[in-house]
């Protein structure tokens, strides 16, 4: 695809917000310019839109997979912990009612961009309902165990779960891929072993939202 402002990639590194205040300038800088990219390039106008109007909470959810999901899953004592984020009744996504945080700040997301994505930009869709099926086995595996339940949590119930997470997250690096490679700038990093967004950095504005 030719784009009508560069060919050339304008990496946000490492991630979709500054780390702490000295960043904040350079991030600024970088951002807007991404944006003007994005604004002047030849992609579909609703494509455009709806990537920068959810690319900020999708990062950041991908932070919450990385930083506190994925710990918290090892351990069935801390499923209790996490397995309100699987359940319509969650209010951590902070983004209103209406189906889980997955639901709310990935999979709804994901479907508006693949909704909107040209023709010659596949796999989004199919990334996405991939990602929603994995996402709800996980709660399912892990509703109403471990904890103080009474219900037995045995080493291949763990490893199931980890197992659908390693799934999932395989499906977000797809998604990520294919979004990255469809747009003029390369801002999006998904969870994984190579994740390079700071987990200090997501504790601390954690911790101001909080407050």
């Amino acid at each position: 695809r030719q784009f009508l402002a560069t060919a050339a990639l304008v990496p946000l590194s490492p991630a979709i917000a500054p780390a702490f205040a000295e960043d904040v300038p350079q991030f600024i800088k970088t951002a807007r310019a991404n944006t003007e990219l994005l604004e002047k390039c030849d992609l579909p106008r609703d494509y455009v839109r709806s990537y920068l109007q959810y690319r900020s909470i999708i990062q950041t959810s991908f932070d919450y997979l990385q930083f506190k999901v994925k710990p918290l899953l090892k351990n069935p004592e801390t499923w209790p912990q996490v397995v309100g984020s699987f359940s319509s009744e969650s209010g951590n996504a902070g983004q209103g009612g209406g189906g889980t945080y997955f639901d709310r700040n990935i999979v709804n997301p994901f479907r508006i961009i693949g909704l909107a994505a040209p023709p010659d930009v596949e796999g989004l869709r199919e990334a996405e309902r991939e990602y929603d099926n994995s996402i709800h086995r996980i709660g399912k595996m892990i509703s109403g165990r471990g904890g103080d339940s009474p219900v037995e949590v045995t080493k291949a119930d763990v490893k199931m779960v980890m197992d659908e997470y390693a799934n999932g997250e395989k499906v977000l690096n797809k998604w990520v891929a294919i979004l990255n490679d469809s747009l003029p700038v390369v801002e999006l990093q998904a969870p994984g072993s190579s994740y390079k967004r700071s987990e200090r950095a997501y504790v601390f504005q954690e911790k101001r939202r909080r407050e």
